[in-house]
C-alpha cells in the first residue's frame, strides 16, 4: 500500500476470517480523501502473518470507522513526525541506508518481478498500472524468454501412432504404415490442444476415422 492508503485503514476495512483488507481511501496531513487513482480502489489479501498481527493489535472495544493505525496518544498518525521520530530512528538502530518509508512499496514491486510475479497481478494488487510498473521497475522484469516460450508452445505433441496406440492399445499396423508414407512419414504430427480444421482430402478423412477409432487398424 500506499503510506496514505495505510493510514487512512479503518478496523471495518478489515476481514480478518477471509485475510482480506478493502482499500478505498487515503490519509494525507489529517484529512481524508479518495485514492490516488480510480485504479486504486481495490481488495487485496494478506499474508496470514500479516493477519495474526492484525488480530494481535487490535483493540477489544472499536467500531468500523475507528482508524488501525495510531500513535502513543491514540490519535491518528501524524505521517512527517512518525517518519522522523520513528522510521528513521529504526533504521539507525538496524545500520540500514536511510531511506523514505515509501521504499517499502517499490521494495515490494522490484522484488515480485525479480522473482517473476504475474505483472498484471502485480499491478492490480498496488493499484497502479502496469505501463507505469514497466515504466519504473523494468529493469528489474526477468528476461525468461525461454520459459514463456515452453509455456506457450509446451502443449505435448503425437504422431499419428501414438494417437492410434493410444486409443487402441496396439501398435502401429502395416495399413497404418501405410498411411503414414502416403502423408508424409513420421513427420506429421497432431497437437492435443489445438482445434482441428474438417479433414478434406481422401487421406485427411482417412486419418480422422483411423484417429477416431472407426477404422480398425
Amino acid at each position: 500500500m500506499r503510506p496514505s492508503e495505510a493510514l487512512a485503514l479503518c478496523w471495518g476495512d478489515m476481514d480478518l476470517k477471509r485475510g482480506e483488507v478493502s482499500i478505498t481511501k487515503s490519509l494525507y496531513l489529517g484529512e481524508e480523501s479518495g485514492t490516488k487513482t480510480e485504479g486504486s480502489e481495490r481488495v487485496i489479501k494478506i499474508h496470514p502473518n500479516v493477519v495474526d498481527v492484525l488480530k494481535a493489535i487490535k483493540p477489544l472495544h472499536v467500531t468500523e470507522k475507528s482508524l488501525v493505525f495510531l500513535n502513543h496518544d491514540g490519535e491518528p498518525i501524524n505521517f512527517h513526525t512518525w517518519r522522523a521520530k520513528i522510521w528513521y530512528r529504526a533504521l539507525r538502530v538496524k545500520e540500514l541506508r536511510v531511506r523514505k518509508p515509501y521504499t517499502m512499496r517499490h521494495t515490494f514491486i522490484s522484488v515480485g518481478l525479480t522473482n517473476g510475479v504475474n505483472i498484471k497481478w502485480l499491478g492490480d494488487y498496488c493499484g497502479t498500472s502496469v505501463a507505469m510498473i514497466e515504466k519504473h521497475y523494468g529493469k528489474y522484469i526477468r528476461n525468461d524468454a525461454d520459459e514463456q516460450l515452453v509455456r506457450l508452445i509446451g502443449a505435448k505433441t503425437e504422431t499419428l501412432g501414438e494417437t492410434v496406440e493410444g486409443r487402441t492399445g496396439t501398435e502401429d499396423s502395416e495399413p497404418t504404415e501405410k498411411i503414414r508414407e502416403d502423408v508424409g512419414g513420421p513427420t506429421w504430427t497432431r497437437t492435443r490442444t489445438r482445434r482441428k480444421r474438417a479433414p478434406t482430402t481422401k487421406h485427411e478423412r482417412l486419418l480422422s476415422f483411423c484417429a477416431e477409432g472407426e477404422i480398425a487398424v
